[in-house]
């Protein structure tokens, strides 16, 4: 240490400096070299996984839709057959029955895949041809996927079957046509398990051979057999094939499925194995692995050059310090030399400061002369404290001044009085993308956009040589090439004699604020589902094309167009996806529209269209076709299919209004009278309408006052036990009563109550009346007489529906086991499972239900035996037939068979005659309701008549 202590300065910098940069790079380079060849492995495994799960995503993409065209190919080529085979017989050439038995010939001929086949039903689900025996002839309507057959007839579907014979199911796909002459709908089906076979490979072959990492790696795929489905240089079965080392990749990629691998290959155009990775990745429904390669020398590649650069800079940097230390080293001691001399020969005084002296090279002379040095600056300690503290002042200033110019959220830019740049602060960077050191020197017009004249920028330099001042919005240029704009301050910085020095110009970008600005203006008149424009800009348009069109002569044609059936799309699939649908529609009614038309979204699925210049009234049926066109085409969404078609209505300007809002709401009537009488269509104005409108408002006042002043009236018709000939319960029936008297038949205003809401109130109103009068019915007669009421599809659906069955029941202490709702089969079609929910809370009341109309509807035994119904009532259609219609009879007999072993009861309606009467009698046990025992009647007459037993045959004979 001491020889080392000995040796000058300027060599033990230079061997200290060079002994830590060599271990400072050796250990750098060692991590870095480690951590790229990590971030390496982690990128092409990444990069592999990735281009698997694309592979993988793409091939059973292409796959599906491969198998539904093979198999909508097969089912379309079928239907054509069946076509043709059908006009052979219309044209008279074969008989019907031998055309459907050459059709049956042809259908079983064919094979889908090894055991997929084909076979028909008819739209009752019962199995026409098949090529299983004993499914021939069965009816299989009570299988899901038969129903969904029966509904969609067109179309792909997965299900699963058990044909006779076999064990299990297994899952199975269809793609199925409909042939109406014949009602046959043609299924070609297939086991999901021989898919792979239904697919052409030529669909992504060519996709999959493109796909290469770096120069080398490629894709490839196998089945868990080993056979090589694509690859770009093997094929057949390679499921024993070994790499370099004996390890079976293939068996081993069969086993793991999906994962990682590193294994060494020779490709047949190769002379040597190389080490390769391999990511791949497994499709269950077909079989198949999914594998992407790549060499590891490749990856790696850039790991020797990084070895002979890190060689190349350690040499150079142990020059380049040992130079730098050598001359900086020089550099300090010649200096301490010099000062040492000076400091000795300036030395005159004593110091109270002092050095220890403890080392012989310069620091120690230095130290020596330091004492001497101090004893003088002792002198001037005291005058030099001022003097500093007034500096220190002005720097503090200085800087603050600085962080204020270097951190303020604008950007500024300081020039000299002939415009140069002299300084800009760390914002005007940020925002112009120039760099302080490219614009130091130069004039703001670097800045300049092309958005302004010369007498803008003229104006601005007046303001400033006449104020001193200008502030506004300017758009300027930023490096990039991109205008933008900005609001600009500039000041000028005079002398004391007035003249400007400088120029301080602080600037904001404001292009956030402007985008957000149009955007705002943007949603304030568009549909922000569609993109439309909204109600008030198709006003303003509409308004703007009226003005010219009192100008040419010309008319205007308003279409109000409303989705028919969409409240279906949002019941089964969701909002999200009937959002999906409004956009596709949108887009499809902008596709057949002219540049100078506007289509609207007012809302919900209503649009309108306003197609202006129209020349003839002849022209106004174009615009309907197109749109009716477009519609044809059914809308997919996900694995739905829905069709979706439109009514219309229509106005024209002038002949159906002369203003915006009376062509709207003249357009929306007549689209209104098209959806009642069909959907589908399209209807063009007419002032009747108007008047039927006026009519139906007239007639909705008059109910709500109607039901405010309690004028609905609650009428029993009794229904007859003929066993005992004594009544067993009464049908509360509702009657309009006026003020004047005249009674308002219930096909008169039901239907409006329905569709305006009143019918929910008016029902409430009903039941609450038909309760207690028929309390009072059974008190005053003694006898245990049920109640029967009529319930509306809204009524029912209304979720206060059975609190409100259950307070009146308490309220009142009536009995709920003689209380029935009377429903009809479709409103428990509609939604089986929350009719059931809500019958079944009615049940546990004791409340009992009847089908109303039984036999005009579904009739189906499926809800029958699934709901809590007690009682059917057969139509008063078929009593009428009763008596001269032989079907007629055995269809009324069969319901009576039916209800007796269901436990259900059973209510003719309507029976009017003693002959209806006679056969109904010997069915069985049936009550009988119709005028031959009594028509409705108030509850004042229904107690007279039970009382003085005019309810006997002979009396209303």
């Amino acid at each position: 240490m001491h020889i080392f202590r000995t040796v000058s300065l300027r060599f033990r910098l230079f061997f200290t400096y060079a002994a830590v940069s060599l271990v400072v790079f050796s250990l750098s380079f060692a991590l870095l070299f480690f951590k790229v060849r990590e971030d390496l492995t982690h990128r092409i495994r990444t990069e592999l996984n990735t281009s698997n799960q694309t592979i993988t995503d793409m091939v059973e993409t292409t796959a599906m839709v491969s198998i539904k065209n093979h198999l909508r190919a097969i089912a379309e080529k079928n239907r054509e057959i069946l076509a043709y085979l059908y006009q052979e017989f219309l044209q008279g050439k074969i008989s019907e029955s031998e055309a459907k038995t050459r059709a049956i010939r042809v259908l079983l001929s064919q094979s889908v895949g090894d055991t997929g086949y084909i076979y028909c039903i008819d739209s009752r689900g019962t199995a026409v041809v098949h090529p299983q025996d004993g499914v021939r002839g069965r009816s299989f309507a009570h299988r899901r996927f038969i129903q969904a057959q029966i509904k969609n007839r067109e179309g792909y579907l997965e299900y699963d079957w058990k044909n006779p014979g076999d064990t299990q199911t297994k899952p199975k796909a269809l793609y199925m046509t409909y042939f109406q002459p014949w009602d046959w709908i043609i299924s070609v089906s297939s086991y999901k398990e021989e898919f792979s076979k239904l697919i052409s490979i030529d669909d992504f072959k060519d996709r999959i051979l493109g796909l290469t990492f770096g120069k080398t790696g490629y894709s490839f795929i196998f089945d868990i057999h080993g056979n090589i489905i694509i690859h770009p240089e093997v094929s057949g079965n390679v499921i024993d094939i070994r790499d370099a080392k004996g390890v079976p990749i293939i068996r081993e990629m069969v086993r793991q499925r999906k994962g990682f691998l590193t294994y060494f290959w020779k490709n047949p155009s190769e002379t040597e194995p190389r080490e390769k990775f391999v990511a791949f990745d497994f499709i269950p429904d077909y079989g198949w692995i999914i594998a992407s390669s790549s060499y590891t020398k490749e990856v790696f590649s850039p790991l020797p050059e990084i070895q002979r650069l890190f060689f190349f800079i350690l040499l150079l940097a142990l020059l380049i310090t040992g130079g730098v230390t050598l001359a900086v080293s020089g550099s300090i001691t010649r200096p301490l030399t010099s000062l040492i001399l000076r400091l000795e020969k300036a030395a005159d005084g004593d110091w109270s400061m002092r050095l220890r002296q403890t080392r012989e090279d310069e620091i120690g002379k230095l130290s020596a002369t330091f004492n001497t040095f101090m004893d003088k600056i002792g002198a001037y300690q005291k005058e030099l404290v001022t003097e500093i503290q007034v500096r220190q002042d002005a720097e503090n200033q200085l800087k603050l001044f600085e962080k204020v110019f270097e951190n303020a959220n604008e950007g500024i830019c300081i020039t000299d009085r002939d415009g140069r740049i002299e300084a800009v602060n760390r914002a005007f960077t940020t925002i112009t993308q120039y760099p302080a050191g490219e614009v130091i020197g130069e004039n703001p017009r670097i800045l300049k956009s092309d958005r302004h004249n010369p007498a803008f920028y003229q104006s601005m330099w007046t303001s400033l040589v006449e104020n001193g001042y200008w502030s506004g919005e300017i758009w300027n240029r930023k490096k990039s090439g991109e205008a933008y704009p900005e609001l600009l301050s500039i000041s000028a910085i005079q002398d004391k004699s007035g003249l400007a020095n400088n120029y301080v110009a602080v600037f904001h970008d404001i292009s956030e604020m402007k985008t957000k600005e149009e955007q705002i203006k943007h949603l304030a008149y568009h549909d922000p589902l569609t993109g439309l424009p909204n109600r008030s800009l198709f006003k303003d348009r509409l308004n703007q094309a009226i003005s010219d069109a009192d100008r040419t002569g010309e008319m205007i044609q308003v279409l109000f167009v409303d989705l028919d059936n969409f409240k279906n799309v949002n019941d089964s699939v969701g909002h999200a996806r009937g959002d999906e649908l409004l956009r596709e529609a949108a887009k499809r009614m902008l596709s057949v529209t002219r540049p100078g038309d506007t289509v609207s979204r007012l809302g919900g699925d209503e649009f309108t269209i306003m197609i202006p210049h129209i020349q003839k009234t002849r022209d106004v049926a174009t615009m309907v076709k197109r749109l009716q066109s477009v519609f044809r085409e059914p809308f997919t969404l996900g694995s739905h299919v829905f069709h979706i078609t439109v009514s219309i209505g229509i106005s024209i300007f002038p002949l159906d209004g002369e203003d915006v809002d009376s062509l709207i709401k003249h357009a929306d009537l007549a689209m209104y009278q098209s959806k009642t009488r069909g959907k589908n269509q399209f209807r063009l104005f007419k002032s009747r309408m108007a008047r039927q409108v006026e009519e139906r408002v007239k007639m909705e006042a008059d109910l709500r006052a109607a039901l405010d002043n309690e004028e609905f009236q609650v009428y029993f018709q009794p229904q007859m036990d003929p066993g005992i000939m004594m009544p067993a319960g009464m049908e509360a029936l509702v009657r309009w009563v006026k003020p004047d008297g005249r009674v308002v038949p219930p096909n008169e205003f039901i239907p409006l109550a329905e569709s305006s809401g009143l019918i929910i109130p008016i029902g409430e109103q009903v039941f609450q009346a038909a309760i207690h009068q028929g309390l009072m019915l059974r008190q005053a007669t003694g006898m245990d007489l049920s109640v029967s009421v009529n319930v509306s599809a809204k009524q029912f659906e209304d979720r206060g529906f059975g609190k409100m069955v259950a307070d009146l029941l308490s309220r009142e202490n009536f009995p709920g086991n003689r209380l029935e709702i009377e429903i009809t089969e479709s409103l428990l079609i509609k939604n089986s499972r929350a009719a059931m929910k809500r019958l079944e809370t009615l049940s546990e009341l004791g409340v009992l239900t009847a089908i109303d109309d039984f036999g005009t509807g579904y009739s189906s035994l499926a809800y029958i035996k699934r709901l809590p119904i007690t009682t059917l009532k057969i139509d008063k259609s078929f009593i009428d037939d009763l008596s001269r219609d032989k079907e007629t009879r055995v269809l009324v007999e069969t319901i009576v068979i039916m209800a007796q072993k269901l436990n259900l009861g059973i209510v003719a309606e309507g029976v009017e005659t003693r002959e209806q009467l006679s056969i109904l009698s010997q069915f069985g046990s049936v009550e009988i309701q119709g005028y031959l025992f009594a028509p409705p009647m108030t509850a004042d007459r229904t107690r007279e008549w039970i009382l003085n037993r005019e309810y006997r045959l002979e009396t209303t004979a």
